[in-house]
């Protein structure tokens, strides 16, 4: 699904790579792409989220520094969202549906299918705080930086 589509090949984009190597996420910036006042991006996620903490081998959710509402287009996720409790929720994320994310949620997506393309939607970045990835068993916070692979 979209995939062919002449026009993609013209905006601009970023493909970033899984800890596997192969494309994780593909990006289309379709609006402020100098991310001064928020963004309009076009994922396609290539695969699940698959960061594991490397000393208990725990998959990692990470964080978002923004309010932001996705919208999915194609393929659906299975989102799994830390509580305040840190407890870990999980909901179903199917296509034509809305998913709200408020600044400073922790999360990790589960693909439904081979691939999800969604329309992201965020605020205004928050500079008081960075990425980083969380581990579910330890609850401690891993920066982003020392994830090899890991881009902002």
């Amino acid at each position: 699904m979209l995939k062919n589509l002449f026009l993609l090949s013209h905006i601009p984009n970023i493909t970033i790579p899984g800890n596997n190597g192969k494309p994780y996420l593909t990006r289309w910036w379709l609006f402020w792409k100098d991310r001064a006042f928020g963004n309009i991006f076009l994922h396609k996620f290539h695969q699940s989220d698959l960061d594991t903490d490397p000393e208990d081998g725990s998959l990692l959710l990470h964080s978002h520094k923004w309010i932001s509402l996705s919208f999915i287009v194609y393929g659906g996720y299975i989102e799994e969202r830390r509580n305040p409790d840190n407890s870990i929720s999980v909901k179903t994320v199917k296509p034509f549906r809305f998913n709200y994310l408020p600044a400073n949620t922790i999360h990790r997506v589960e693909l439904l299918k081979d691939a999800a393309w969604t329309i992201f939607i965020t605020g205004k970045r928050d500079k008081n705080n960075d990425w980083y990835f969380w581990n579910r068993t330890t609850f401690k916070k891993i920066p982003w930086q020392t994830k090899p692979g890991a881009i902002a």
